[in-house]
């Protein structure tokens, strides 16, 4: 049932796509459902198409890198979390997922890093303990 309504979803996203071929937003929503199927491919035009067109925008290079790790790409997804780094230096997330890349690599300096310039921008209680839990691991 779930398979079904994200199905109707993206032929939707896929109709206003085409009406407003260059609406990020849409773009994004598109990628995004792509993603959540775990249709890899079409999610990587999808995004790839959000960054023509909003190139300096950290969370799409983010969400790119996810989907690399998802299609098993560590070097892509390496490069699209330190893009997302560069153009949202402050967004905890890319950090993190970077450190997460790292420590899945065993590069374990590179992940402690990435994880304490997470730390620098998280303020949540749980999500700092969270990620110093994972330095300690390291």
């Amino acid at each position: 049932m779930v398979q079904k309504l994200f199905s109707s979803n993206i032929d939707q996203l896929e109709k206003q796509f085409v009406e407003s071929p260059e609406n990020v937003e849409i773009i994004l929503a598109l990628a995004n459902a792509y993603a959540d199927l775990g249709r890899w491919e079409e999610a990587v035009e999808a995004y790839q198409l959000a960054i023509s067109l909003d190139p300096e925008n950290g969370d799409l290079y983010n969400r790119m890198g996810i989907v690399f790790v998802a299609l098993d790409d560590p070097m892509e997804a390496e490069e699209s979390y330190l893009r997302a780094i560069e153009y949202s230096p402050w967004d905890a997330v890319s950090y993190y997922n970077l450190g997460e890349l790292y420590r899945g690599q065993h590069r374990w300096s590179n992940a402690k890093y990435m994880f304490e310039k997470c730390l620098q921008f998280t303020s949540d209680p749980d999500d700092r303990a969270a990620v110093r839990e994972k330095i300690i691991s390291l």
